[in-house]
């Protein structure tokens, strides 16, 4: 396997920052979203734990 050229480089790496970029601003979309009841399950899934 050869390594990618020296001038595909840039565009492989802005590609992939851009993708990650993408995820996390669609996690926060969802978070903002359903935050509570994402707390909300993560609590009485704990306290169920407890009990």
């Amino acid at each position: 396997m050869q390594p990618i050229a020296p001038s595909l480089r840039l565009p492989v790496f802005l590609i992939a920052a851009l993708a990650a970029m993408l995820i996390g601003v669609l996690a926060f979309v969802g978070w903002a979203q359903h935050g509570s009841s994402i707390f909300l399950a993560t609590a009485e899934g704990t306290l169920s734990w407890c009990m």
